[in-house]
């Protein structure tokens, strides 16, 4: 399943849905600590042939409250499998991809056509993903904050 798609080629849905799996599995291997939900942002751009590729891979735990945010080792063979992603399909190639994952195993990729922020060296809190936030308080903790926003108002 490694081989690379030559321009002709191109994936139906049941195999972007597989590699789209295994890059979810990849990355969710990669967190060693305990983790409510992850975020992958990458940009991949190619220049004279050359391709380019930053990524910025983070998770976060929900404590008490609020989000807590740590940096991932992003695994290698990622950069390879969200190549053959960006080359599955026909029409123009997208050139960030954002995938967010939850510990549920609840996964979704988005993808964006504008130049790339990072690799065209623009590093504000944006490109960094400083006001990212998970969009989903995780099942196990609703109860716990539930009962935080309980204590906060009738403290």
């Amino acid at each position: 399943m490694s081989r690379f798609l030559r321009s002709h080629e191109r994936m139906d849905a049941s195999e972007v849905l597989q590699l789209q799996d295994e890059i979810v599995a990849a990355v969710a291997n990669a967190i060693e600590d305990a983790w409510d939900a992850a975020v992958v942002n990458l940009e991949i751009g190619a220049t004279d042939g050359e391709v380019a590729i930053d990524c910025l891979a983070l998770y976060f735990t929900w404590n008490r409250g609020e989000w807590k945010r740590k940096s991932l080792d992003f695994p290698y063979e990622c950069c390879g499998l969200f190549t053959k992603l960006r080359d599955s399909g026909a029409g123009p190639k997208w050139s960030v991809c954002m995938l967010e994952i939850d510990s549920s195993g609840k996964y979704k990729f988005d993808y964006a056509y504008d130049a790339p922020r990072r690799l065209n060296g623009v590093f504000d809190d944006e490109a960094l993903l400083k006001g990212y936030r998970p969009q989903a308080v995780p099942h196990k903790s609703r109860l716990r904050a539930f009962l935080d926003r309980f204590r906060t108002c009738y403290a």
